[in-house]
């Protein structure tokens, strides 16, 4: 058993998104299995938005009020796991002499931090894109062996490959586009699948499905709010038309083809990266003609189910979904002086 006690803080949100969050409940039960205790300090109203947080101990709180608990000493954690677009090396600093170990999670590689250990689990993301953002001293883990993702979709990963392999062709597809405010994409991408056969079944994922146009609640469209067993989903789908963010890996862990829709900056990285290994076809919301270079996608998978194959087969090379476990054993090591790690990728 560990005496590791650990405090994340993060955030979730209609602008933020729920991958943030996502990931961290994720690294934060791999961290119990462990037996360390597993705080969370999150914004308000983020466990409405990520239900999955209240299976542990949490506070809502904004990051100024965080950062004033651990002015006056409130805080008294082994680690702080930060996973927020929004924190800066200054905050870093400003949390130094209240914790004696510091973790980033991060995907950008766009700003100094001063940290212990930094983990970013990005397709072809290497230590070079962080070397000069943080301290020498700093351990920095890349690669999607570190893809953090709930136990379950470690335990599902061969009998969806199982499945995968015996895949005949395209005849459910599985629309998520994540949970932050993707009402009009999600309702441009379903007036595109109108068009689709009519034996093709569509289950489409969101957290806003109130929102979305009713002309489009025909027969073929099953409509999921806040979704606790994605795993069954992702199972039962042939192909996913999905965001990217963290959502890429637990379709690459199931072996679950991809088209991938990039609907911000942040998940052009992500989106290249797997395209180039085969596993996704990338589309650009913002470009030109979306709607019809999404038909024509859709056509060809629906005439090639051989490229559907390739694709599921590319993309189970990506994650094997122990990414959470490797991840807390890392952090847990942080804690034993004689056991830190080298810097790898």
């Amino acid at each position: 058993m560990s005496n590791v006690t650990v405090i994340f803080r993060t955030v979730a949100g209609l602008e933020t998104g729920g991958g943030h969050l996502m990931r961290c409940t994720a690294l934060g039960y791999a961290l119990k299995d462990k037996g360390c205790d597993v705080e969370f300090s999150v914004n308000k109203k983020a466990p409405n938005f990520v239900p999955l947080v209240k299976e542990f101990s949490y506070r809502e709180e904004s990051q100024q009020e965080f950062l004033s608990t651990v002015r006056t000493g409130k805080r008294d954690h082994n680690v702080l796991i930060v996973d927020d677009y929004g924190w800066n090396m200054d905050n870093d600093k400003e949390c130094r002499q209240a914790f004696p170990h510091m973790v980033a999670l991060d995907d950008l590689a766009n700003r100094r931090r001063d940290v212990d250990l930094l983990i970013d689990s990005n397709l072809n993301r290497e230590v070079q894109h962080y070397r000069h953002l943080l301290p020498n001293t700093s351990i920095i883990l890349t690669g999607t062996k570190y893809a953090m993702l709930r136990p379950e979709f470690r335990t599902e990963r061969c009998s969806a490959l199982k499945l995968r392999a015996g895949m005949k062709g395209l005849k459910t597809i599985l629309l998520t586009l994540g949970l932050g405010n993707n009402v009009t994409p999600l309702n441009d991408v379903m007036q595109a699948l109108r068009d689709l056969p009519k034996n093709i079944a569509i289950h489409v994922v969101s957290g806003q499905t109130g929102t979305l146009d009713t002309i489009q609640r025909d027969k073929r469209f099953r409509f999921y709010g806040y979704v606790t067993d994605m795993v069954s989903l992702m199972k039962k789908a042939d192909v996913c038309i999905g965001a990217g963010g963290s959502s890429s890996w637990e379709r690459c862990c199931l072996g679950l083809p991809s088209i991938q829709i990039v609907l911000a900056e942040n998940q052009q990285f992500i989106a290249q990266q797997l395209e180039y290994a085969g596993a996704t076809i990338t589309l650009d919301y913002k470009a030109t003609g979306f709607s019809k270079c999404l038909n024509k996608v859709l056509s060809r998978l629906i005439h090639e189910p051989n490229e559907l194959r390739q694709m599921s087969l590319a993309a189970a090379a990506v994650c094997d979904g122990a990414g959470a476990d490797r991840s807390a054993t890392a952090i847990i090591k942080l804690t034993k002086p004689s056991q830190r790690l080298i810097h790898h990728g």
